[in-house]
């Protein structure tokens, strides 16, 4: 691991060197990239997630996903012991789907084995992995993956986690809701956002090249003579990357493994229902996730009280005004420093009323 991670730092330094790429263009993925690696050798950290993995599943009430459990006292760095788990391989249920083998199909129904739910759950938990639980599992591929009798899954291998910083995940959980909605220019804006810190560029001519680049994704996946290959993202993400490097824009590492985790949960999905749609599976994830926000809070006002709860709330409140203050001193910033195109096309209060709906819809969104 060290000597090919060297090779690419030889490699990437010599590219900024002679200035194929702009100076420090791959300064925070090779960082990054060495930080991801070494880590998915550490054992102890797999069991920590792991198990941590297994308690947030309870926590949020996900019954329909298992993580097995893991013997502390058999486990070290180099050695992780974990419960055995007799259960069907993801492997074997998507050979049968794909080579249509009936019999085997009917007798997996039998024990309440269903490739349709079994998509449905992998979607669902995709969304919960990265915009709800602390972190989520980064190497979806069949071969981490078991099937219990009804529809049960169960995850194994978690070498390799992500985690989203909060602004990245109101930013992913937007692009979802306005790609779904087919807002494709909304949702080049998120995916943008999401890429932050950006360089000097013109923004309106990458988001106008993205919204192509998603228009053209999306779309293809509501033809019903598409392939199963076809209704994932992957010609949509590898185009994305291409769009941003024409503008000299780097997907930071953390963008790049959430990228490849989606795509995994994607095409086995796609494989095991091909007719499974994603916008359905958003919105049973958006009404779910609701669902269980409100149960925590029940949980929680029950557990400590409401007269306990009121410091909590005050702080919330403080917070909400705090975010409102940088709200409008970030505003204050940018019509010190208006672009040029705004001074020509708009007045000043017009553009200041803008941003203030801006900020105050972000406020929202938060609370």
């Amino acid at each position: 691991f060290q000597a090919d991670l060297i090779m690419f730092k030889v490699v990437t330094r010599l590219l900024e060197f002679f200035t194929v790429v702009r100076l420090g263009y791959f300064h925070h993925l090779r960082a990054e990239l060495w930080s991801m690696l070494i880590n998915e050798l550490d054992f102890r950290s797999e069991a920590d997630l792991q198990m941590n993995f297994r308690q947030t599943l309870k926590e949020y009430g996900l019954k329909e996903v298992t993580v097995p459990a893991v013997h502390g006292g058999l486990s070290n760095d180099r050695v992780l012991v974990s419960e055995f788990i007799d259960a069907l391989p993801a492997t074997a249920l998507l050979a049968g789907v794909e080579d249509g083998d009936t019999a085997q199909l009917a007798a997996w129904k039998a024990q309440g084995i269903c490739p349709h739910k079994v998509a449905r759950t992998l979607m669902e938990l995709s969304y919960c992995g990265q915009f709800e639980f602390p972190f989520y599992h980064a190497d979806p591929h069949p071969g981490n993956i078991l099937i219990q009798p009804d529809s049960r899954v169960v995850m194994l291998d978690f070498g390799a986690c992500g985690q989203l910083p909060h602004w990245q995940r109101i930013t992913s959980v937007e692009f979802l809701r306005r790609s779904v909605q087919h807002d494709f220019g909304g949702a080049a804006q998120m995916g943008l956002a999401g890429n932050s810190p950006l360089p000097y560029l013109d923004i309106e001519e990458v988001v106008d090249r993205m919204q192509q680049v998603f228009w053209r994704s999306i779309m293809v996946r509501y033809s019903n003579q598409c392939d199963w290959w076809e209704r994932t993202s992957a010609a949509g993400w590898a185009k994305t990357v291409e769009a941003l490097g024409e503008f000299n824009i780097q997907a930071n590492a953390e963008t790049l493994r959430m990228f490849r985790a989606t795509l995994l949960y994607e095409t086995l999905v796609s494989r095991l229902s091909p007719k499974l749609e994603q916008k359905a599976i958003f919105r049973r994830w958006a009404d779910r996730s609701a669902q269980r926000a409100e149960h925590r809070l029940r949980r929680e006002v029950r557990r400590r009280g409401l007269r306990n709860m009121k410091s909590e709330w005050a702080a919330r409140t403080i917070e909400v005004g705090q975010l409102m203050r940088v709200a409008a001193t970030n505003n204050q910033i940018r019509m010190t420093r208006l672009p040029p195109d705004f001074r020509s096309l708009v007045n000043v209060a017009s553009f200041a009323t803008s941003k203030l709906l801006g900020g105050a819809l972000k406020v929202f969104n938060l609370l």
